[in-house]
């Protein structure tokens, strides 16, 4: 594997892992608010605790299922798929927004996978 690319595919596998941090801790960090809210006397804190727990719960999963997709495109971009190749470059580019290791990360992902070696890499070969 040619060093862009597998630099590429580690700025991914680093993307997915902190992924799956940040859906463990916003789970932990709305549970424990969630019942903060829960717990308090006030009207409505049973509805509201609720709701809140039900974002929380869906941005989580939305990370989760981010890092789920993360990692399948590293392994994909290790086996060759051209699927992970534009899937990779699709995440890099969503990624730059993500200032300032989103950009660093999205950048070295886009270096890796439009370059020259990464074309041949791709490229299916004739047996």
């Amino acid at each position: 594997m040619p060093s862009k690319i597998n630099t590429a595919r580690i700025c991914l596998l680093v993307l997915a892992w902190l992924s799956v941090l940040s859906a463990v801790f916003v789970a932990l960090m709305f549970l424990l608010l969630t019942l903060g809210i829960g717990l308090s006397n006030e009207e409505g804190s049973g509805i509201g605790a609720i709701i809140f727990g039900s974002f929380g719960l869906i941005i989580s999963l939305a990370s989760a299922a981010l890092a789920l997709l993360t990692f399948l495109v590293a392994k994909g971009i290790r086996e060759k798929k051209n699927w992970a190749k534009i899937t990779g470059i699709v995440i890099a580019v969503l990624n730059i927004l993500n200032v300032p290791l989103g950009t660093i990360l999205g950048i070295l992902i886009l270096i890796g996978l439009i370059d020259e070696d990464a074309t041949a890499w791709f490229t299916p070969q004739s047996k």
